[in-house]
C-alpha cells in the first residue's frame, strides 16, 4: 500500500498505482504559502501566508476491464476572494473523471476530464474553467511513472485575463522506505494568444515533492513541498513556495498519481495580479 505525499512543487500528487484500481479515501490539512510578484502591491511580498485544503479519491471497476477514477482538490487561502489583484490565486479548485483500462500487466492508459474553479475578480464573467486530456502510467521496476497531457480553458474575463493552452503533468513514485513513498511531480503549461491581457502570452511551472507516511491501514500522513512560477509574456512573474500537512483516511485501495492537473485555474487568477 502507497502511502506519503511530498513533492516540490505543488504537491497535489497521491500514491502512484500503474496498473491497479483507483483508491478511495479523503485528505485534509493546512498549508503556508509564501508569494512573490515583480508587478503588485505589497501584499503579495508579505506572507507567509496561511490556508486550507481537501482532497479525496473515488475509484471502482466497471465492466470489460475499465476503470472509474474520480478526484478533487479545492485549497484555500484566508484571505477575502476579492484580492485577488494583490495576492494571485486564494482559491483553487478541481473536480475530475478519469476512465481508462491496464493495457498491460504494468501499463494503464486512459482519459480525463475535469471541472475547475478559480476565484476571479468582483465582476468577471466566471469563476469555472474546464481541462480535458490523456494520461498513462507504467511501473518500471520499482519506480512508477506517469504522465498526463491535457487541453484547459478558465475564462474569467475573455477580453483580458484568461488561460487557455496545453498542460502536461509528469513523475514518478518509489518506496523509499517500508512505510514511507515519495512522489515526485512537473506540472506545466502555455496559454499563447491571452494571459493578462489580450494577444499576451502566460505559462506556468510546478515543481512537487510528497512523502506520504503510512501510520496504519487505514491512516496516512501527508507532506508536500510545492514550488510555483507563473510568467506574463517574459516581463512579469509570479512566485509561490508551498508547504502542505495533512492527513488521509483510507476507505479502500491505494491513491492514484493520476489527479487532475489543476495548475491552469491557479495560473489564471496570478493573470489577474500581473496585470
Amino acid at each position: 500500500m502507497y502511502r506519503i505525499l511530498m513533492t516540490a512543487l505543488l504537491g497535489s500528487a497521491a500514491m502512484p498505482a500503474a496498473a491497479q484500481p483507483w483508491g478511495t479515501n479523503v485528505e485534509l490539512g493546512f498549508f503556508s504559502s509564501q508569494r512573490g510578484s515583480s508587478d503588485s502591491s505589497d501584499a503579495a511580498e508579505d506572507g507567509p501566508y496561511g490556508g486550507a485544503y481537501i482532497a479525496g479519491q473515488f475509484g471502482r471497476t466497471l465492466g470489460s476491464g475499465l476503470e472509474l477514477g474520480v478526484d478533487m482538490r479545492f485549497e484555500a487561502l484566508n484571505e477575502d476572494t476579492d484580492d485577488v489583484d494583490d495576492y494571485g490565486r486564494i482559491q483553487t479548485g478541481v473536480l475530475g473523471v478519469h476512465v481508462g483500462r491496464n493495457v498491460a500487466p504494468d501499463t494503464y492508459a486512459g482519459g480525463f476530464a475535469g471541472l475547475g474553479y478559480f476565484a476571479a475578480e468582483s465582476g468577471d464573467d466566471t469563476n469555472t474553467g474546464f481541462i480535458v486530456g490523456g494520461e498513462i502510467a507504467r511501473t518500471f521496476g520499482a519506480v512508477n511513472a506517469f504522465a498526463q497531457l491535457g487541453y484547459a480553458v478558465a475564462e474569467p474575463d475573455p477580453d483580458d485575463n484568461a488561460f487557455i493552452g496545453p498542460v502536461y503533468r509528469l513523475g514518478a513514485s518509489f518506496e523509499l522506505m517500508p512505510a514511507l513513498d515519495m512522489t515526485f511531480a512537473l506540472e506545466g503549461g502555455t496559454s499563447p494568444t491571452i494571459f493578462e491581457d489580450d494577444e499576451d502570452s502566460g505559462r506556468f511551472t510546478i515543481f512537487s515533492i510528497t512523502g506520504v507516511y503510512e501510520i496504519n491501514a487505514s491512516w496516512d500522513a501527508v507532506a508536500s513541498v510545492a514550488i510555483e512560477n507563473y510568467t506574463a509574456n517574459t516581463e512579469d512573474s509570479g512566485e509561490e513556495a508551498n508547504l502542505y500537512l495533512g492527513v488521509r483516511y483510507n476507505i479502500g485501495g491505494e491513491a492514484s498519481s493520476l489527479t487532475t492537473p489543476m495548475g491552469a485555474f491557479k495560473a489564471v487568477d496570478w493573470a489577474s495580479e500581473l496585470d
